[in-house]
């Protein structure tokens, strides 16, 4: 593993997770910051480009070793693993009481990622696959339908898994998919 050839124990992951976010937001946020820390000292330089609006957004994944508590107190949002619905749908609601509702201050997304092998057949039931589902797109739509209820806000697609050509897939995705799910579409009223 990585830990160990950065002199690193694996158990202090999450230790590590929160020391490493705190030191990029300060070098994101701060010019010519000050850092001295076990991964090095940064002293008379910047880190550039800085964000051009306030601050660039962080999506905790997973979980990171850290409470949910400590995400929303401390992410702009949060990237979780695609579950069973029921257990989504509670990961969900977890995060709406942490971090008020859609509209209210201090709302954060909740987002999805999703591995997609999209079956050539449309009618194609969806059938597990690690992190994701093999479907055919009348299928997804239904899935999409499902977790966009449940409260996801954005779904990350990765299509690492896809048994075939990419260029066909995002084609076929444009075409019968991405147009049921308009940008900044009501949920409620959609």
């Amino acid at each position: 593993m990585e830990f160990p050839a950065y002199g690193r124990r694996h158990d202090q992951r999450g230790e590590l997770f929160r020391e490493s976010l705190d030191y990029l937001t300060t070098a994101l946020g701060e010019n010519f910051p000050e850092i001295r820390s076990p991964f090095g000292t940064l002293h008379g330089a910047d880190l550039l480009p800085k964000p051009t609006h306030q601050r660039v957004p962080v999506f905790i994944t997973g979980t990171s070793r850290q409470s949910v508590e400590w995400i929303a107190e401390n992410g702009d949002g949060w990237l979780f693993y695609t579950l069973p619905l029921e257990q989504q749908q509670l990961n969900i609601k977890r995060w709406r009481r942490l971090t008020a509702d859609k509209g209210e201050p201090g709302w954060k997304p909740f987002n999805q990622a999703t591995y997609l092998d999209l079956s050539e057949d449309p009618h194609e039931a969806a059938s597990p696959i690690h992190q994701g589902f093999r479907v055919g797109r009348e299928a997804l739509v239904e899935l999409m339908n499902g977790w966009q209820d449940a409260g996801v806000d954005q779904l990350m697609i990765n299509f690492k898994q896809s048994t075939r050509p990419i260029a066909e897939v995002l084609d076929e995705l444009a075409e019968y998919v991405v147009p049921l799910f308009p940008a900044g579409a009501d949920p409620i009223n959609h």
